[in-house]
């Protein structure tokens, strides 16, 4: 369930922390982990995650530019009804069925991969969100090809991949 956040409502920050880090996050492009546990005492329906200090309570540190906000990406978060175990996958595991394609990373940048699901030969066919052709290119006895994007508008792309006996399509982003 979400639930809209309104300004209006009487939410004050409590400037406290179930679970809490004392050191200030300085890593601009890696993952810092923070962990920690919390067992409900009650019947609790929903969990928040984010800074729940006000200004005063806050630091922060200017890496240089004007911008006066920052983004944080929050990954591998776990509710379990056991505290002692939380089974969170240790890498990536790709799980394809024959000529389902996987693209990654997606939302990309410069190159992305497209994965196919065996070692074959296919041909990929890039296309752009009105469906003209942007990028032909073609693996012969792989399980996947990296294609060059970084020439290409952001924006959304269509995939399609075919071999001798599959077709199959998928979607990806381009950003800054």
């Amino acid at each position: 369930m979400t639930m809209q956040f309104d300004p209006l409502s009487d939410y004050s920050l409590r400037n406290y922390a179930q679970v809490y880090s004392g050191s200030l996050l300085l890593d601009s492009s890696g993952w810092v982990l923070v962990g920690g546990s919390f067992v409900a005492d009650s019947a609790y329906q929903f969990i928040v995650l984010g800074n729940h200090f006000d200004d005063a309570h806050t630091n922060a540190v200017a890496f240089g530019g004007t911008e006066q906000f920052a983004y944080y990406l929050i990954d591998d978060v776990c509710l379990s009804p056991d505290p002692s175990f939380c089974d969170l996958p240790e890498g990536i595991t790709l799980n394809l069925t024959i000529g389902e394609p996987v693209i990654h990373p997606n939302p990309g940048v410069d190159v992305i991969t497209v994965y196919c699901g065996r070692q074959d030969s296919f041909g990929v066919n890039v296309r752009n969100a009105v469906g003209e052709a942007v990028l032909l290119r073609s693996a012969d006895g792989s399980d996947r090809i990296s294609l060059d994007v970084s020439a290409l508008p952001r924006g959304a792309y269509f995939v399609e991949v075919e071999g001798v006996d599959f077709v199959s399509s998928g979607k990806f982003i381009l950003v800054e």
